[in-house]
This record gives structure tokens, sequence and C-alpha cells, in this order.
């Protein structure tokens, strides 16, 4: 059985005037991960990282992208951790992401008023956002010049999703990072108002299909925000287009580890809604994240594995909240003993 192990991350919030506060929680998650490379644990090391948003505290600073990608995303890749280069980690815009500088309340407002259908926003997207993307994906700036600079180079890109190829045991990954932040501004505002349309899913989904090196066999879908938040009509389409188009589904935002498992007459997904890793404050907030094994074969998670920081040691250890053992066997029905 050819296995994947995914490690998930999400809402690292970096901030230089909090950076102290969020290298403790890093320098934790750092020799958490190294334990992974003990003798009794190889089958924990990640082949690949995903992060589902909200890298940054604040995107209206460029400087902060790079402040994360130095002390986070190349010290995660390090040999002495997880040894894997950037082409392995995998990243969405969250709503901390955006530059709230440039949010105009007229363009993002009409947008949210006029698109009150399915037709009203394949139109937009067909006509208004084709053609003048920069102006209505102004607040994603600095996140669009971060992407652009980074060595994951994916097979189709534009401002506002991307498509990556991974062959990994002789598999081949699709991974499709969706933006759902292109309308948000942050805060409970956000809820129920934002728009990632069905459009943006099957532009992924057609790469994937188009690919000349033939098809993918596991197709998994990042997003920052989970889809109660998008608007009512938008949330319903893009499930059914996520559960009938891929295999895995990937979020943050929320700050809790709460994946599931369910099939349903569009198809089975396996839906892993991520924790966090600093939101502001260290000794109260949750911080946690997972490590999840997948058999390529029958593209289902076997195993998650949850871990949560705990500030009185300041280390990373199972999450027996969340599960017996901080282990989890969805396709068992039960949990795991490790």
């Amino acid at each position: 059985m050819a296995e994947a192990t995914i490690l998930h991350l999400s809402d690292l919030h970096m901030d230089k005037g909090h950076f102290k506060e969020i290298k403790i929680i890093l320098d934790a998650l750092f020799d958490d991960l190294k334990g992974l490379k003990d003798e009794n644990k190889k089958d924990l090391k990640p082949d690949m990282v995903f992060f589902t948003g909200d890298l940054v505290n604040s995107g209206s600073n460029y400087d902060e992208f790079g402040l994360a990608r130095e002390e986070f995303i190349k010290k995660l890749l390090l040999p002495d951790i997880l040894s894997l280069p950037e082409e392995r980690f995998f990243f969405v815009s969250g709503n901390h992401d955006i530059d709230r500088n440039k949010w105009d309340e007229i363009v993002i407002g009409g947008i949210r008023t006029k698109c009150t259908d399915s037709g009203k926003l394949n139109n937009f997207f067909d006509t208004k956002l084709d053609l003048n993307s920069d102006k209505y994906l102004e607040t994603l700036h600095n996140f669009i010049a971060f992407k652009n600079n980074f060595n994951n180079k994916p097979v189709e890109t534009n401002n506002l999703f991307s498509v990556h190829q991974m062959n990994l045991h002789g598999v081949k990954f699709g991974i499709g990072c969706l933006n759902s932040a292109w309308l948000a501004f942050g805060g409970d505002d956000d809820r129920g108002k934002l728009l990632v349309g069905e459009r943006q899913v099957d532009g992924v989904l057609d790469e994937m299909v188009l690919d000349e090196m033939g098809p993918y066999d596991v197709k998994i879908a990042l997003m920052h925000h989970p889809l109660e938040w998008l608007t009512g009509f938008d949330s319903e389409e893009v499930e059914n287009r996520i559960t009938q188009g891929f295999d895995l589904f990937f979020t943050g935002h929320m700050h809790q580890n709460k994946p599931k498992s369910f099939r349903g007459p569009n198809g089975s997904l396996f839906y892993s809604d991520g924790g966090t890793l600093f939101s502001g404050d260290r000794k109260k907030d949750y911080q946690g994240y997972t490590i999840l094994k997948l058999d390529t074969q029958s593209k289902e998670v076997n195993t998650v594995y949850f871990r949560r920081y705990i500030d009185s040691r300041r280390k990373f250890d199972k999450d027996v909240d969340r599960a017996d053992d901080g282990c989890w066997q969805p396709n068992l029905g039960k949990k795991k003993t490790t």
C-alpha cells in the first residue's frame, strides 16, 4: 500500500510586533517535527505541506511575507526538520493576507450585492473579472507578488487560483489552490457573504483534465474559509463541485482541528479543517496542527494525528481532547492507540 503523509498547518498571522511570541510557537513546532525523524516514527515524516491561509497578520505590509518565508517556511523545510523543497509547500491566501488599505467598499460591496445567484456570478467571472482582474483583485497585490516569487511554480496560475502537480511514489497529485479571500475584509462580517464561484473551481478541475501528462490520480483542494462562510447559493454549488471533483479538501480560518469524512450522492470527500499556529495569545488560545496518512490507491485518509501546543511545557504533544491518544482512524470508525 502506497501512502502519502500530509502536514496540515494554518493561520500563522506572522507579525513583526509579535515575533518573539510567534518564535516560541515555531521553535516548539520545529522541535516536534524533528521527533518525526526518530527511528520509531519514520512513517510520519511529511511528504508535503498544506498551509491554508493567513500566513501574515497584515497583507498591507509586504515585509511580513518575507519574514514568514525566512523564519517559518525556510526553517520548516530545512534538512534537520522536514527536508523538503519549496515545491512541496502549497498555500492559499486568507483574509489577513489581503491589503485592507486597498479594500474598496463600493467595488467589493457592489459585487456582493449584484451577484445574487450563480448566473450573475458566472457572468461576472466571464466578463468583468476576466477583463479587469487588477481592479477587482487589488487587495491581493502583496500576496500575488509573494506567490509569484515562490519556488513552487504551478502548472496553471492566475491572480485568483493556481494548480500544482506533484508526483510521489508513482502517484500523480493535483493540488488546486482556491481563493476565498478576494472579497474578504476580515472578522465575522464576512460570514455568509464571501464568493468563490463555480467558475473558479471549474477552472482548477479543467486544468487537471486537460493536462497533457495524463489524468491525476489524487485531486486535492485548498481554501482558507470553510464553505459556510460563502453566501448561500455559492456555498451549495462550490460544495457540490468540490465533492464531485476532489478527493480531499483542506481549509483553515476557524482555528480548530475538526476533520471529517463523508459520502453523499455527489461523491465522497475527506475534509480537514485546520488549526492555528498563532492567533494573538499563546497562553490562552488554541494552537495545533494535524498530520494525515493517505492511502493513495483508495484515496482515503487512514489516520489523523492531532498535535497541540502546551505553553506550560513550551512544546507540542498529542491532542487527547480531539481523539484518544491524539489519533483518529476515520475508516475504522474508531480511535487508535499508537
